[in-house]
């Protein structure tokens, strides 16, 4: 009877756990088919918006472009947060701890590695300067990159096995354009270093975590259960000193102990840890800082020194699981283990006389991070980096503020506004032209109407003026007829009494010539008479 009593209870625990899904899964749909309906609207209001937008807005490398760029970054690095929270719902640590089978049984460890390394590149991300909207669609392509990890964890297929090394190619491409593009642009060094912290935070979580990876992968028996309880604990008896292991074997073991070196690394980075956050809470709130070059410097060869140290060690852990996987047994001999961190910094580092010296190229690298922090420690304790806020450095304050996008949008309204006041200048000047063109009109055609009158006022006056001269002319030309007729009439008298002068001298001549041909008529017969009378005289002698 009570077996069935609490086999009943479950099934109604069971019905009312499927009541409350259904009801949860019902809320999801509206919710999500009204983010539906705000999201068209959003996208039909864009589309609207982009018709007032000007095709200037919309050419390549423009405004339009580095509006998208100041969206995409920040989108990116939200996606990058996001991803590395869903790694962490996806697979959660163990509550009791790590343990020996989730590293050599289970895909916890991997997992688990997987995810603090997808967290130490969320944060890696430069704010965006409108000169690189020309690389915009370069970026973009980016973020297609990011999507296709969200594509395998909604298929369930984001696991140990997932290559990260596109998530590295992409932090390698941000790295070069900025220094390529904005390294010499102002900013804030605060910010800057807290982010670098937080970064340097991060990353040794990761390899904190490969670190106890490490203490379960060799069989020390010795060792097993204090690794159990406290994964970074030191093995004080076989812990070795750093002048030990930088003297390549004065007076030391030749082989050194793999545990030593597990723990004298985790130790390190304990230490590492402890700086980093002890730098952090010496960040000051309202000063800000000015980083000295030198100080920046050693603070970027720490950085990429830490990613050094991590890429060996996470080496150092995938040999291990290869090697796990091939054997039946659930651990590796410590001779072996030094084998794979020889091989491991050999490939990183360059080639290495021995395991012990790979074992202290380690320790070195470290020791040197250890060192920067520490000294930037001491320099934020002393204040010796801090100055007083001014107008130039409260830009960099707000994160959510893009300088270069706000001003280019400001420089923007104003040239619509000096370009509205320049159009009702025009304008004006418009309708002042066109009123003195009307006046020019009017006055032209009052010159005209003024020209015309004085043409006819000059054809006029010389009218008058060639009426005077010709009246002097036919006064002169009448003089000059009157003296011409008087003239002819003297010439015509004395031209009729010669005309009778020789008509009478012509009568007289004629009378002689009368008398003359008398004359030679008598004379001519006469001389015939003669002439004849010889003729026959001749005639007769002969």
């Amino acid at each position: 009877m009570r077996a069935f009593d609490d086999e009943k209870a479950r099934a109604a625990g069971a019905e009312i756990s499927l009541m409350a899904n259904v009801k949860r899964d019902f809320s999801e749909l509206v919710e999500a088919q009204l983010n539906f309906i705000e999201l068209e609207s959003a996208k039909r209001n864009i589309s609207y918006l982009r018709s007032f937008i000007p095709d200037k807005f919309m050419k390549a490398g423009g405004d339009n472009d580095c509006l998208i760029l100041c969206v995409l970054l920040p989108r990116l690095s939200s996606k990058a947060l996001c991803l590395s929270q869903l790694l962490f719902q996806k697979y959660p640590q163990p509550p009791d701890g790590l343990k020996r089978e989730h590293v050599t049984i289970s895909h916890k460890g991997n997992n688990g590695h997987i995810v603090f390394k997808h967290c130490s590149f969320n944060d890696r991300l430069s704010d965006p300067l409108s000169r690189l909207a020309v690389q915009q669609t370069e970026i973009c392509q980016r973020e297609q990159k990011l999507e296709d990890y969200f594509k395998l964890l909604k298929q369930n297929k984001f696991d140990e096995n997932t290559s990260i090394e596109v998530l590295e190619q992409m932090v390698k491409y941000f790295e070069r354009i900025f220094s390529a593009n904005l390294s010499t642009e102002p900013f804030s060094a605060k910010q800057d270093l807290q982010h670098t912290l937080a970064q340097i935070k991060k990353a040794l979580i990761w390899i904190r975590f490969n670190g106890q990876r490490l203490q379960y992968f060799f069989s020390d028996s010795s060792t097993t259960s204090d690794s159990q309880s406290s994964p970074t604990s030191l093995t004080s008896s076989s812990l070795m000193t750093k002048s030990s292991i930088n003297n390549n074997g004065n007076g030391g073991t030749d082989n050194v102990e793999f545990i030593s070196f597990v723990d004298q690394v985790n130790q390190l980075l304990e230490d590492c840890d402890k700086m980093t956050m002890r730098a952090m809470n010496r960040i000051p709130k309202e000063n800000e800082l000015l980083l000295p070059n030198e100080l920046n410097d050693q603070i970027c060869m720490a950085v990429a020194t830490l990613e050094k140290c991590g890429c060996i060690i996470n080496q150092i852990c995938s040999m291990a699981t290869s090697e796990l996987g091939t054997v039946d047994t659930e651990a590796l001999p410590s001779q072996q283990m030094l084998d794979f961190v020889f091989s491991s910094v050999e490939k990183f580092v360059g080639q290495i006389d021995g395991q012990k010296r790979a074992c202290a190229q380690i320790f070195e690298l470290l020791e040197s991070v250890k060192a920067v922090l520490q000294g930037l420690g001491e320099s934020l304790e002393n204040s010796s980096m801090e100055i007083c806020p001014n107008e130039n450095s409260n830009q960099f304050l707000n994160n959510d503020v893009f300088p270069p996008l706000v001003n280019r949008a400001q420089l923007r309204k104003k040239d619509i506004v000096e370009a509205d006041s320049l159009r009702w200048q025009l304008s004006k000047k418009d309708d002042e032209l066109l009123k003195l063109q009307s006046t020019l009109k009017s006055r032209e055609e009052s010159a005209s109407m003024i020209k015309i009158r004085l043409d006819m006022a000059e054809k006029k006056l010389s009218e008058n003026e060639a009426g005077t001269a010709l009246k002097a002319e036919i006064q002169q030309l009448k003089t000059k007829c009157e003296q011409l007729s008087n003239d002819l009439e003297q010439k015509k008298s004395d031209y009729e009494l010669k005309l009778t002068q020789l008509q009478s001298e012509l009568a007289d001549t004629r009378a002689e010539r009368d008398k003359a041909t008398e004359l030679t008529r008598e004379f001519s017969k006469k001389a015939l008479f003669c002439e004849f009378k010889k003729s026959t005289t001749n005639y007769l002698n002969s």
